[in-house]
């Protein structure tokens, strides 16, 4: 997936600083609906592309978005001062600029219905110079001076913070990755009797499947196909058929399943669980939330797809619709049980998380020089880690955080709310880990704990990994942060002369997933990979993915599992959506 470059601002262009009212003078004379729709149009054409490297792809994008909204005397401007810039590298539109405009649009657009930007130019130059403006207001002059002055912790502490929402939204999950660990964990694991289980036992006799179910009023594997479904309708398309056809925007309730196993019933009770009025959508905009109104897209989160007119329905964000995959059932069954029963909910789900990390590891096909150790326990039966990997003088602890950061943690912008929210859910995790290896290797041997499955007696370094759920969390600096808290807790320990622990890797679920996936399509080492990020970045300040772009055997899509696993969720979903299409090619998402 292409990342979002340093977006062009209006100030750039015409040494101006704009403000909040410039860009509601732009606005509110346009028609609310049809900017909606335009501006959510453009939303889907930019996530798209993100995903279609190439031709049509980024570039492509943003070369027709500036042909068609931004003015000659602007675009002149534009050559004369970037002549040599890509616009895929110096982008005027992207997501987050479109989503704050929606937002804006929804709250201030009053115009009758001919005012119509999509049918008239100068109109739609008007909302082009409104994204220009709006780059501008995406950064405060006191972030900037946060991330410039002072010391060097405090600033990079406050990068960490100010980056976490803008690039959540610039660097949505990856399709595949959703659909294969929906398919995964909703299909495979849920079906499975002991993995039920073993959840209602440690739960209150949490059951999933059954919440949902009685929340949406259908159930959890027929909803999770409609919202592919819907995803596919927008994204299976061409990125310039979608342009020249807008009208293929626009999804009827009824006609979209005329031809699939899809009762209207059902189609009725996701999009009850999935959309919202149009008229509800607008005063979603003026209610209070502890979050930074830039970064205010909780309503398009929760409900994705909008209602036009009676039967009628469109998508403010392919990304946040496709999300629905996997934390949607989760959030869904949130909504709609007491506060009492929502601490079952998030143990059922932090247990459910670790059978599928434990999944992951267990499958690994591809004879790795490490042994994998699941779940093991100490010499009294007591848990221990979460998993662990041996190899040689290499001792890999690991332990699984499936929590999910609040609204203000990931949304205010506030340092505070994130580092409280991070100590809270994630912290505990690096306690775990330092406390455990604390244990295990104490320079005095009376007080040592015993794993009696793994043997340890060469072990010279250890690798802690940190396994995390939420996306956020792939964050910038974030593995920096936790990993300087990691190493203030092992700091107290009394560890055997020898011994080396290395720096804490936080791995978040996708990026695990690809480790995973690349040793099973090749001979890829991902405990190898782990412990050489380890080594040479030892602050841990380089995101994962993009330390081991390069690397030989990361990022292959060629294993038997995984292939087997996305052909049984075509059969699944095909058959049941789009039946008559089942013996087609699959496209890769």
């Amino acid at each position: 997936m292409h990342s979002v470059g340093a977006y062009i601002s209006y100030s750039e262009l015409f040494d101006r600083s704009p403000t909040w009212t410039d860009i509601v003078a732009r606005l509110e004379g346009l028609n609310r609906l049809h900017t909606v729709m335009l501006l959510s149009r453009l939303n889907s054409h930019l996530r798209h592309s993100l995903q279609e490297p190439g031709k049509k792809g980024f570039g492509w994008v943003q070369g027709f978005l500036v042909r068609n909204f931004i003015d000659d005397p602007t675009l002149r401007t534009l050559q004369e001062k970037y002549p040599l810039a890509k616009m895929e590298d110096r982008p005027i539109f992207h997501p987050l600029q479109i989503l704050n405009l929606l937002r804006v649009a929804l709250a201030v657009c009053s115009g009758d219905d001919t005012q119509r930007a999509d049918e008239n130019e100068a109109l739609r130059f008007q909302l082009g110079t409104a994204c220009l403006l709006m780059n501008d207001l995406l950064l405060r002059t006191e972030e900037e001076l946060a991330i410039t002055r002072g010391a060097e912790n405090e600033r990079a502490t406050q990068f960490m913070v100010q980056m976490l929402a803008p690039y959540e939204v610039s660097n949505p999950a990856n399709p595949r990755n959703l659909l294969f660990r929906s398919h995964v964990l909703f299909r495979l694991l849920l079906q499975n009797q002991s993995v039920r289980d073993d959840i209602k036992m440690r739960c209150n006799g949490f059951d999933i499947h059954e919440e949902f179910r009685r929340i949406a009023n259908i159930e959890v594997n027929k909803w999770l196909s409609l919202v592919f479904a819907a995803y596919a309708y927008y994204m299976a398309r061409p990125v310039d058929e979608l342009i020249k056809q807008p009208q293929f925007f626009v999804i009827n309730r009824t006609a979209f399943i005329r031809e699939s196993a899809v009762t209207q019933e059902e189609m009725n009770s996701f999009l009850d669980t999935i959309s919202i009025g149009f008229n509800e959508l607008c005063n979603t905009i003026g209610e209070q939330r502890p979050v930074d109104p830039r970064f205010d897209l909780v309503p398009f989160r929760s409900r994705p797809l909008y209602v036009l007119t009676e039967g009628n329905f469109a998508c403010i964000d392919t990304a946040f619709l496709l999300e629905k995959m996997y934390n949607g059932v989760h959030w869904a069954i949130h909504d709609g049980i007491s506060r009492p029963r929502r601490k079952d909910l998030f143990a059922a789900w932090g247990r459910l998380f670790e059978q599928y990390v434990d999944w992951l590891f267990a499958g690994t096909s591809t004879g790795l020089p490490a042994a994998y150790f699941p779940f093991p326990k100490w010499l009294d039966g007591t848990e221990s880690f979460d998993g662990a990997f041996r190899e040689e003088s290499l001792f890999v602890p690991m332990e699984y955080k499936g929590g999910f950061l609040s609204q203000e943690a990931k949304y205010s912008g506030k340092a505070e709310s994130l580092i409280d929210e991070l100590e809270l859910k994630i912290v505990p995790g690096c306690e775990q880990l330092a406390s455990k290896i604390g244990l295990l290797f104490h320079q005095d041997l009376s007080e040592r704990k015993v794993l009696p499955a793994i043997p340890l007696q060469d072990v010279t370094r250890v690798l802690p990994v940190l396994i995390v759920q939420d996306h956020a969390l792939r964050g910038l600096f974030i593995n920096w942060w936790l990993g300087r808290r990691f190493r203030d807790l092992m700091g107290s320990r009394r560890l055997a002369s020898g011994l080396e622990v290395l720096p804490l890797n936080v791995v978040n679920i996708e990026d695990l997933e690809r480790l995973i996936e690349s040793a099973d399509s090749d001979s890829f080492d991902f405990v190898s990979a782990l412990h050489n990020k380890a080594v040479r970045d030892p602050e841990m300040k380089y995101q994962l993915h993009n330390f081991l772009l390069g690397s030989p055997g990361y990022g292959r899509h060629e294993s038997a599992r995984w292939n087997k696993i996305l052909a049984e969720l075509k059969e699944v979903m095909f058959s049941y959506t789009f039946p008559g299409r089942l013996n087609e090619e699959p496209k890769s998402p």
